[in-house]
């Protein structure tokens, strides 16, 4: 049972468009984002102060950022592919 739920945050705000919202699978409370770090070229997780984690919920979480690490590199060797073939 996942104690989480991840919302995509569409109007930005304090974090980029794309984010996705890290809640609470009970209340529905922000927990933190999973934003991209340009700096690390990656999805990273800022949590919000004062959240404790256990276990489970940090595999949960590391699965997502996973998951949403490999769609990013599948979308830029996807581009990549496109862009030789309309050079040749």
């Amino acid at each position: 049972m996942s104690y989480l739920r991840f919302g995509l945050i569409v109007a930005g705000g304090d974090w980029p468009v794309g984010s996705v919202g890290v809640l609470s699978a009970r209340s529905g409370d922000l927990l933190g984002v999973i934003a991209y770090y340009p700096a690390w070229r990656q999805y990273v997780f800022e949590g919000k102060p004062e959240t404790v984690w256990s276990a489970e919920c940090l595999i949960d979480l590391t699965r997502k950022l996973n998951e949403m690490n490999a769609e990013r590199a599948t979308r830029l060797v996807t581009r990549r592919r496109e862009r030789q073939g309309a050079a040749s």
